[in-house]
């Protein structure tokens, strides 16, 4: 079975790499699914993007390849888009793979549908999700990174399909080492777009420092500073090739949400990586985070500022009580959030797309 899988960007971006460049090998070796993944912005274009350097008429380009990639969409059994078609959308493109009758799923691991936080002009300029609800709607069948976003979904399609957003557990090593030198590894993994939300566990973390001594680890964030001397702070670009590493220093990941509409529709793909490596969670009680963490088993919800730092305490004071939450953890990215049981769902999934579409169309 031959799949068209149309992204916005490449392997780079969390979303694109999480939802479909992962599953790639795996639908192939064990389920006979081929994935032809072909992103909007390829590397060299995306990185052009997102410093301002790419031009008018390489976007141009860009835009005649996609709807080259389009008209050949006849060539496979199923077309599966993932937010959207291209950066300014034009209902073109959808209705003559519509016209085509094959099978379409459509899928989106944020609530889009609100609108994305846009500070660049060149980014406001070239992102439209106001066709979101006609994608929905237009397609046989939707896929959503959790429930909240699906029941928006249903509003528009009977066909909605919740699967997670998860981790290849092999490529996660358990945290083995906890140090007891006195010193607390609070630790966050994220993006320049989602680090506002720090701002919510600041003050915790400073008055947690005036009994602790805390090393501070934001990877992928923005650049901060501290006059606190009890706050050893790192700001580390993230890689690919250096998460794993950054995340065994944690001793605790911590994942800080603003209460807001789009933020209840996140997929806690922070959260699932600090579990797949073995470590305690502390969360905001917003959206899915609250159902993911189990107070007192894996980690620990925190809504106000003395709530984040008693929690950080009864981390910082118990080696024994870090190590049973990090087991709870990883046991539950394991049985929940493991590639491999994913793959088996999205493949489920895929195969009666487009088995219903046959059986429609005859």
């Amino acid at each position: 079975m031959n799949v068209l899988v149309l992204t916005r960007l490449p392997v780079i971006d969390a979303s694109s790499r999480q939802r479909v460049y992962q599953f790639q090998e795996i639908l192939k070796t064990d389920y006979g699914i081929n994935l032809s993944i072909d992103p909007f912005y390829p590397y060299e274009d995306f990185i052009e993007y997102r410093s301002g350097k790419l031009n008018v008429g390489r976007l141009a380009m860009l835009f005649l390849l996609r709807i080259n990639k389009i008209l050949k969409c006849g060539n496979y059994d199923l077309v599966w888009v993932l937010r959207g078609l291209a950066p300014i959308e034009s209902p073109f493109l959808f209705n003559f793979i519509k016209r085509k009758k094959i099978p379409i799923i459509f899928e989106f691991d944020d609530a889009i549908y609100l609108g994305e936080k846009a500070s660049r002009l060149r980014t406001k300029l070239t992102r439209s999700w106001d066709k979101i609800h006609k994608y929905v709607s237009k397609s046989d069948a939707i896929i959503v990174g959790n429930k909240i976003l699906g029941t928006w979904a249903e509003k528009y399609n009977h066909r909605v399909f919740n699967i997670p957003t998860g981790v290849d557990m092999n490529d996660y090593p358990i945290k083995k080492k906890i140090d007891s030198d006195g010193v607390f590894t609070i630790g966050w993994i994220g993006s320049s777009s989602t680090a506002p939300n720090l701002e919510l566990v600041l003050p915790a973390i400073e008055e947690f420092s005036k009994k602790r001594k805390v090393k501070f680890i934001v990877l992928g964030g923005l650049p901060m500073s501290f006059e606190n001397e009890n706050i050893e702070y790192k700001d580390i670009p993230w890689s690919l090739e250096n998460q794993m590493e950054i995340l065994q220093q944690f001793d605790v990941g911590i994942a800080p949400l603003y209460d807001t509409p789009f933020n209840k529709g996140k997929c806690a793909y922070k959260i699932i990586q600090y579990m797949a490596t073995g470590l305690p969670v502390i969360a905001s009680p917003v959206g899915i985070q609250k159902d993911i963490i189990k107070n007192f088993n894996n980690g620990y919800l925190a809504s106000d500022p003395k709530e984040w730092v008693d929690a950080f305490f009864s981390l910082a004071n118990s080696i024994d009580l870090r190590k049973k939450m990090g087991v709870s953890s990883r046991v539950a990215a394991e049985e929940n959030y493991d590639l491999r049981i994913l793959a088996r769902q999205l493949s489920d999934t895929i195969k009666s797309v487009y088995r219903d579409k046959l059986l429609k169309e005859k």
